[in-house]
């Protein structure tokens, strides 16, 4: 069997491995704290910001609830407002249709009233006429020239009697 040295082919890697490390340790330590220390900060600070964000979005979160549920009642009352403003002017046309019947009503009445009195003194107007017309051809019929004459003489006398006609 080869002789082994154990110094060199054992121990010495690991003492050369145990100064490396310290070395390394030696000189890394404070970069890799401060690296180690940045990062914590960012992560701090990210944390930091996260959680600012999230109570903004909770304080917003809230404010619109409450906005939410104000828009909801606005709504229910306006729209509260908008039926009671149709009811009355539902309400308003019913009486102004009522009104306006009423009026037609009357003066379909008067008018009708009118053309029955108009009618009335037209069938007299006729009634007239025609008694004047049967009357006068009855008395030239009947009369002579002379006594026909009289007649308007008198009849003119009694006209001229009338007062207050002119």
């Amino acid at each position: 069997m080869e002789h082994f040295d154990w110094i060199k082919g054992f121990v010495l890697p690991y003492i050369n491995f145990a100064i490396f490390l310290f070395v390394a340790i030696k000189f890394f330590r404070k970069p890799l704290n401060a690296m180690a220390a940045l990062r914590r900060e960012n992560y701090e600070k990210s944390f930091q910001q996260a959680k600012k964000a999230k109570e903004e979005a909770d304080v917003q979160h809230r404010a619109l609830s409450e906005r939410l549920a104000g828009l909801d009642r606005e709504i229910k009352s306006q729209l509260d407002t908008v039926k009671k403003a149709a009811e009355l002017e539902a309400k308003q046309i019913v009486e102004s249709a009522k009104q306006l019947a009423e009026h037609i009503r009357s003066e379909a009445k008067r008018v009708a009233q009118a053309e029955l009195e108009q009618a009335k003194e037209s069938l007299r107007r006729e009634i007239v006429s025609a008694v004047t017309s049967t009357v006068t051809e009855k008395l030239k019929r009947e009369l002579g020239k002379s006594q026909q004459t009289d007649l308007v003489r008198a009849k003119l006398g009694s006209l001229q009697a009338v007062p207050g006609e002119a």
